[in-house]
């Protein structure tokens, strides 16, 4: 409740001044707070206003972020078509390379039954975290590659603990 008021005091603050980027950032840090709270439909929500006022402005940056954070919200949601709507507008954008898009379309092939597909993008998403050194993405690349192991029958006990061990 507190880091709501907060964020929902700097947002009126960032609308008073008729400041559109602060106002953006702000509904943002908002839907991270929703989603920590695990309130998906305010983060949903918070995420759509954002987009949208970042659209209006121009502000290029800030709709790929949204796209990548509702894809991602929208595959642990069980969405997945909604999932690959929003990755499909951040393929628009020429942003195919970015390690988080990797990390998050991983997750939506784990997270839809797409296993195979699951495999080889953790491969892919842990070799360029590692050269863009993004923790972040290489630990829940590695993660959802044990995870992916795990469904395998056999299940490769050893190389499921290595990949946990690495994230």
């Amino acid at each position: 409740e507190e880091g709501i008021t907060l964020v929902q005091r700097c947002l009126q603050i960032a609308q008073a001044a008729h400041d559109d980027q602060a106002t953006v950032k702000n509904h943002w840090y908002l839907a991270w707070v929703y989603l920590i709270l695990d309130d998906i439909s305010h983060a949903l929500e918070q995420l759509r206003l954002a987009l949208e006022m970042a659209e209006q402005i121009g502000q290029t940056p800030v709709p790929i972020l949204v796209y990548l954070f509702r894809s991602w919200i929208r595959s642990r949601q069980g969405e997945y078509d909604l999932a690959q709507g929003d990755l499909a507008r951040v393929q628009q954008r020429d942003f195919l390379q970015n390690v988080f898009y990797r990390a998050i379309h991983l997750e939506i092939a784990f997270n839809a039954g797409q296993f195979v597909q699951a495999l080889i993008l953790a491969e892919q998403t842990v070799a360029e975290a590692r050269v863009t050194t993004n923790l972040w993405a290489e630990g829940s690349a590695h993660r959802l590659w044990a995870r992916t192991l795990s469904t395998l029958a056999p299940t490769p006990w050893t190389e499921v603990d290595h990949h946990f061990v690495e994230s």
